[in-house]
């Protein structure tokens, strides 16, 4: 009963903070990376996940062909996800030029074949369903988990005594092998999380600064697991 009370303040202000954070621009995608970080010791970074990556945005699915940007054919390009208030004025047939908010494809021109159903909710669900302009919360965490906390790994390895390094390097080499792969960075970051929370602290301002670095830059990448390699690979042809 008390959580029936309680629960919906709490999720109220959680929305409310999403929401801002998701509109703030640079300064959003700084808090985010952050705090994505900065919530790992206590697991709570999946609750923030959620609504960015499962919640935030919405878009429809529309089947094209013939998409062109900038003069470039674009013969893979074969489905978008669009606002759905211009899918409701889309009609099979129709040539359309599209915009999104990103830098590299701001417009994309191309033949509705299809208008779906389909609607997609938060910057996951989007990049994977055509949109153009997803990926903000997702692109960033490829340069931190690919290598950053690799160069961090080596950074201790370095700083071990010269008659310790091969006790460390193994374990090391791992985890940051680990992160690097997969985008599985809790076994490297456990490591000096509690030994070193100031390094830690500084470890989650850097993963904000480089959201905000990649979307400045106009990339956009995203993951159905993580930001490792395997995801870079896999789903490189979606990236902008």
């Amino acid at each position: 009963a008390v959580s029936g009370i309680v629960w919906p303040t709490i999720q109220g202000g959680l929305d409310a903070l999403a929401h801002g954070i998701s509109t703030s621009g640079a300064i959003g995608q700084f808090v985010y990376g952050t705090l994505n970080r900065a919530l790992i010791p206590v697991g709570l970074h999946h609750v923030l996940n959620s609504f960015f990556w499962f919640g935030m945005g919405s878009c429809q699915e529309v089947l094209v062909s013939g998409a062109t940007a900038a003069g470039q054919a674009l013969p893979a390009l074969q489905q978008l996800c669009v606002d759905p208030a211009l899918a409701k004025t889309l009609v099979a047939g129709q040539t359309h030029t599209f915009e999104f908010a990103n830098s590299v494809t701001p417009e994309i021109t191309a033949t509705v074949k299809e208008v779906t159903e389909t609607v997609k909710s938060g910057d996951l669900h989007r990049f994977f369903g055509g949109d153009k302009s997803a990926g903000v919360f997702m692109n960033g965490f490829f340069p931190v988990m690919m290598f950053g906390l690799p160069g961090a790994a080596l950074a201790m390895y370095l700083a071990a005594p010269v008659e310790k390094r091969s006790q460390v390097g193994g374990a090391l080499f791992s985890v940051a092998f680990c992160s690097f792969l997969t985008g599985i960075t809790e076994p490297l970051e456990f490591m000096f999380v509690f030994l070193a929370p100031a390094l830690y602290a500084i470890h989650a301002v850097f993963t904000g600064l480089s959201l905000v670095v990649a979307n400045m830059l106009g990339t956009l990448h995203g993951f159905t697991f993580s930001a490792g390699l395997i995801d870079y690979l896999l789903n490189y042809g979606l990236a902008t």
